[in-house]
């Protein structure tokens, strides 16, 4: 098969993974979606606090990341097997196809079923009657960006040295473009690391990977703890509040640009060696 693209086979890979999605990732899914469920219900039980917006919208991002990293384990488990991967292989469609399908599923398909879900029986369990511990409605800060995002950084500790005073022209110089454009680069970066590590990884695909990460992070710490022992002027004039608000909101975008930077070359790295490698497959 080359690796021209035919729509119609692409429809019949997509309608294909679209079939097999809810029995290889369904039981996942449940299990995901019933965590806030079982918070919910202690915290009913004992009527106790916890189930504000913030913490709440935080737990389901973190959710939301779990979901995005065992994904493609869990959807593309057998197309390495050097056994079970043959049907994969025989599958009519160029390795351009599969991988734009495999691209749907774990990066579109995925994070949007389970905020759907999720949001859904937050607001079941938000509008319950009586001594509800959960109070407001997630999904109405889903739909404002900024709010929902310096509500968090508030929680979180306004008071800290960094953000204290600062709250308001924060928000205001970043537009919700801004918010959700960085949102949508992190999920295509997480699920381009994990799809890449289900290619080249037989056994403990996700496992493996997450290992990897945290010998990266642990080395990026390093490097970055040099790089402030390095610049230790600019640190303190941060601390002793001696940037102006122009000043500090022009280093956070500014980090926020090279963090977008490094974000999509590796995405397009991870994007591209998964490709090759569905391409270049052996059984």
């Amino acid at each position: 098969m080359n690796n021209t693209l035919d729509f119609n086979r692409l429809g019949k890979v997509i309608r294909r993974d679209a079939m097999n999605f809810i029995p290889n990732f369904g039981w996942s899914l449940v299990i995901l979606w019933a965590i806030p469920v079982v918070i919910w219900l202690t915290s009913f039980t004992f009527i106790s606090q916890g189930g504000e917006l913030t913490g709440r919208l935080q737990m389901l991002r973190f959710l939301s990341t779990i979901a995005l990293v065992v994904a493609p384990a869990k959807l593309y488990k057998d197309c390495n097997d050097p056994r079970k991967g043959i049907q994969y292989a025989m599958m009519p469609a160029s390795s351009l196809e599969k991988f734009i399908s495999m691209f749907i599923f774990c990066v579109v398909v995925t994070p949007i079923i389970y905020m759907a879900g999720a949001v859904a029986l937050d607001t079941i369990m938000a509008a319950f009657p009586g001594k509800n511990p959960y109070d407001g409605f997630i999904f109405k800060l889903l739909f404002n960006a900024k709010e929902r995002d310096m509500e968090i950084v508030e929680a979180m500790g306004s008071q800290s040295l960094m953000y204290d005073g600062y709250l308001d022209d924060i928000n205001n110089a970043f537009s919700g473009f801004f918010v959700y454009f960085s949102k949508i680069i992190s999920v295509i970066l997480m699920s381009s690391i994990f799809m890449f590590g289900n290619m080249i990884f037989k056994k403990r695909k996700t496992s493996k990977m997450i290992g990897i990460l945290v010998l990266v992070f642990i080395f990026a710490m390093v490097i970055f703890i040099k790089w402030v022992m390095n610049h230790e002027d600019l640190m303190d004039s941060i601390a002793d509040e001696e940037l102006n608000r122009e000043m500090l909101i022009h280093l956070i975008r500014k980090a926020n640009y090279i963090s977008w930077m490094i974000s999509i070359i590796i995405s397009a790295v991870m994007l591209g060696l998964t490709y090759r490698k569905i391409k270049t497959q052996k059984y």
